[in-house]
């Protein structure tokens, strides 16, 4: 694994676009099996591009929105278009969470069961991390109101 890949697993943004842009597929999110990339050229009717996980089988795909009905059959865009917004997709992936819910603004401790007031959802632990992890005190922006 490469330095560039190792930051963008950990949701280094600048990371992600620069594999993307090498064309570059990184590991399942879910499981961390090798993915790999399928596309569907217009001989079928239409185009997309399926990125898929080879041992868990999680998918992203991307149509070829843009393909349109001609007399001799359908048009499509470049397949490196949709080919591109594939990997974008699956190769995009949230910052490893920063605190935990305990020390997070977001908790709400009013009702009988802690609950993320960012989510929605009952805390199991407030040991556990999340990812919209702010620390208690934070002053928002005025203009996220």
């Amino acid at each position: 694994m490469t330095e560039l890949e190792r930051k963008a697993l950990l949701g280094d943004r600048e990371a992600q676009r620069q594999c993307t842009d090498q064309g570059i597929v990184l590991r399942c999110p879910f499981c961390g099996g090798q993915a790999t990339v399928k596309t569907q050229k217009q001989d079928y009717g239409i185009s997309g591009t399926i990125v898929k996980c080879r041992w868990c089988l999680a998918s992203v795909y991307c149509l070829d929105e843009r393909a349109y009905i001609t007399e001799n059959g359908i048009r499509n865009v470049p397949v490196e278009n949709h080919r591109y917004i594939a990997i974008h997709r699956w190769n995009t992936r949230p910052a490893t969470p920063v605190g935990r819910c305990g020390e997070c603004k977001h908790l709400d401790n009013t009702g009988s069961k802690p609950v993320c007031w960012h989510t929605g959802l009952p805390l199991k632990s407030k040991n556990d991390f999340c990812s919209y992890f702010e620390p208690k005190g934070h002053k928002q922006n005025e203009d996220d109101d």
